[in-house]
Formats: C-alpha cells, sequence, structure tokens
C-alpha cells in the first residue's frame, strides 16, 4: 500500500471518528442537569447515563454518590417516559444501529468507557481489565441492575444493562442491552420489566452529523420471537421460530424423573436447564410442544446453513470456552445453544463450557441420536449415543 493511501485511510478514519462523536450535548430543563451527546450512525444518543430522579428509579449500590457518575437505574415501566422532551427511549432497532455502527455486537470494547470497569481474572489467573477504547464516545460504564423486590444492586462495577422500549409478547419483559467487563459483547436480553436497569435517551430528530448506516436485514428470529411458560411449574421460557418451526430458545428445565442438573448443581440448572436420560427427554415437553425428531432438527439446521456452518450461528455469543477466536456464536436465529455439557450413563458430569448436546426423538435399535456442538468450531454433527446419557433437551411446537 503507498504512503498516499495509507495517508489517505487514516484521515478519513479520523474524520468519521470526528463526526461519530459530533454531540453538542443539552440541558434537561426539570431539573438542569447537563448532559454530553453523541451522534453515531443516523442518531444522537446521550453520552452519560439518564440521571432524572423518579419513581421507581434509584442509585446504583443505594449510593448516592453513583448517581452522579453511572446515572439512575429505572424499571422499564418508568424508563419508558423518563427521557426528557425531544428526546426518547429507544427501541431494539436503535440500539441495533448503534451496535452495527460500532462494527457489531463483538466490537462492545468500542462502547465502553476507558475507566470504571472492574479487572477480572483470565482462564490463566491474570489480571485484564474490563474497560473498552471508548472509540465512539459513547462512554458506557457498568452500573449493574436492581433485582426485583430487593433493596440491593447486582453487577455493579462489572456489567452494564439499558432498557429498550420495545416490550416482548411476554407481558412481564421487555428487551435490553448488555455490556460486560470480561468482554467487548454488547448483547442484546430480554429481562423482567422489574429489573432496575440504566436508561440512554435517543434525539427524537435524525442526525445531521453522520449518515444513516446501509440498511440491515432483520435478523430472521427477531420477527418470530415469543415466549410461554409452562403451566407444570411456572418456568418461562424464550421460543424462536427458524424456517417453519417455532423451538425453544433455552434448554428445557423441567424436573422428572432420570434428569440431573450438571454436576448435581441447582444453580447450572437455571442457566443451562437439565439433562435428561432419552426416555424422560421423550416425555419432558409441556403440552402442545414436542421432542424434535432428526427430521425436524435436519430441517432447521438447513435453513442455518448446513452441518458445516449452522453450529457458530445457532450458539450464543458469550459462555463457550474461546481456542483461537473460536469457542463463541453469532446466535444469528436467536436459538442461543449453551454448552451444558453431558451427564454418561455411568454418572460422570462434564463438559460444561465445552460441550453442548440435545436429544433427537430418533432411535436405532439399543441407541437414540443426538446432536452436539463443541467449542473448537462452528459445525453441528449428529451421534448416536446410549439412551443412558444425560444429555439437554429443546422442545418444538406442535
Amino acid at each position: 500500500m503507498g504512503i498516499e493511501k495509507t495517508l489517505f485511510l487514516i484521515v478519513a478514519a479520523a474524520a468519521f471518528t470526528l463526526a461519530a462523536g459530533d454531540g453538542a450535548g443539552f440541558t434537561d430543563s426539570r431539573d438542569g442537569r447537563k448532559y454530553r451527546t453523541v451522534a453515531i450512525g443516523y442518531k444522537t444518543w446521550m453520552a452519560e447515563n439518564l440521571n432524572f430522579k423518579a419513581d421507581s428509579s434509584w442509585c446504583p449500590a443505594n449510593n448516592e454518590s453513583n448517581c452522579e457518575q453511572y446515572g439512575r437505574l429505572y424499571r422499564f415501566d418508568a424508563a419508558r417516559k423518563v427521557c426528557p422532551k425531544g428526546w426518547h427511549l429507544p427501541d431494539t432497532a436503535e440500539w441495533r444501529a448503534l451496535v452495527k455502527a460500532a462494527g457489531g455486537s463483538a466490537e462492545g470494547g468500542k462502547l465502553k468507557s476507558k475507566t470504571g470497569w472492574n479487572v477480572w481474572l483470565d482462564k490463566k489467573e491474570a489480571r485484564q481489565s474490563g474497560n473498552g477504547n471508548d472509540l465512539f464516545g459513547f462512554s458506557a460504564l457498568p452500573g449493574g441492575c436492581r433485582l426485583p423486590n430487593q433493596n440491593s444492586s447486582y453487577d455493579f462495577g462489572r456489567y452494564g444493562y439499558w432498557w429498550s422500549k420495545t416490550a416482548g409478547d411476554d407481558k412481564d419483559y421487555a428487551y435490553s442491552r448488555h455490556i460486560g467487563n470480561e468482554n467487548a459483547y454488547a448483547f442484546e436480553g430480554y429481562d423482567n420489566k422489574r429489573y432496575g436497569f440504566s436508561v440512554r435517551c435517543v434525539n427524537d430528530a435524525a442526525s445531521k452529523t453522520a449518515a444513516p448506516p446501509p440498511s440491515a436485514p432483520t435478523p430472521q428470529w427477531a420477527a418470530g420471537a415469543s415466549s410461554f411458560t409452562d403451566s407444570r411449574n411456572g418456568q418461562k421460557y424464550r421460543a424462536v421460530k427458524i424456517g417453519n418451526q417455532t423451538w425453544m430458545a433455552e434448554n428445557l428445565n423441567y424436573k422428572t424423573d432420570s434428569s440431573w442438573c450438571n454436576g448435581n448443581n441447582e444453580s447450572n440448572c437455571k442457566q443451562y436447564g437439565r439433562l435428561y436420560a432419552w426416555d424422560a427427554a421423550k416425555t419432558a415437553c409441556p403440552g402442545g410442544w414436542h421432542l424434535p425428531d432428526t427430521a425436524e432438527w435436519e430441517a432447521m439446521i438447513q435453513t442455518a446453513g448446513g452441518k458445516t456452518v449452522a453450529g457458530k450461528k445457532l450458539k450464543s455469543e458469550r459462555g463457550w470456552q474461546v481456542v483461537s477466536s473460536q469457542g463463541d456464536g453469532t446466535d444469528d436465529y436467536g436459538f442461543s445453544a449453551l454448552p451444558g455439557g453431558f451427564r454418561n450413563e455411568p454418572g460422570d458430569f462434564s463438559g460444561i463450557g465445552y460441550y453442548g448436546s440435545w436429544w433427537s426423538a430418533t432411535e436405532s435399535r439399543k441407541a437414540a441420536h443426538h446432536w452436539h456442538m463443541n467449542y473448537l468450531g462452528g459445525s453441528v454433527s449428529e451421534k448416536e449415543q446410549s439412551k443412558g446419557n444425560g444429555y439437554a433437551v429443546r422442545c418444538v411446537k406442535n
């Protein structure tokens, strides 16, 4: 590359960065508080978390001084109406456009502030900074969240949670955006409206500073996202339409005989669902749902691009062990496959973080089929194993 071209690219990149961060700021007439602003993509965003006192809002960690730096935490109903005149709570489309303009969900470090995030220990027990490079001036900070019915904060210094105004099909849930200190992801959440999350307001007018980004197709899963409640135990599940089928977007967590939490640790069931022997898996799905057979698994995997690449598109954006940039997926369809591991027939548990395995209803003599993903790549494979093994279950709607 010639020096003239190199200089041109450097100047062009600098110009875009300045344009993206060219916000004039504004004053909230309700309390006189001043906020920095930043233009990213085609919208002007607050470059600080909102700090307007309202009902159902709190300071992070119940400390008034934290409001000055991190803003307040709001329940969803309060967040929807708390932005000042001329500004509004962003919906999922606006959040996705912001993340896309910053390079995608895996580039959350470009949105994080340069200071204020906790350090963390990697697998080699080395201390790693959770801070970002704040390339766009968004200056995301880890205000944590407030748990329902509790006077305590959670994840303060470790995670930032921001409400979207988009409500889910379930009346108790709404969408959000999460960023953590242990990685650079800015991923979409689906949370109980009673949580207390931070708020970033967006200006009602389109930004004149930066041109709109190219339009992106709505992820296929977003249009078909829904939720349902298992009437047997009140457990709520996300659901997602992939192709012509509606799948659970979480592993089943209904306790039956011949089912286990990995390691006999109840907390693993909450995150990864239960592991079932095959005979238990066949009857574990709630009414109106069933254990998918091989043909249904193949149809879904074909929609996601085929066995060699579908694993990457179906795996969750975080939670998989990462080796040479492999491990986590892109979760293009909202299937959110997690590495819950397995239990072998003698009763040994293993594989959390490394392997995800799900039963099929298809059997062959003394064995049964299951579908498998691992941390080393983007493929998904079908295998036959003993019916006494314990694997996860994803149900499909009848």
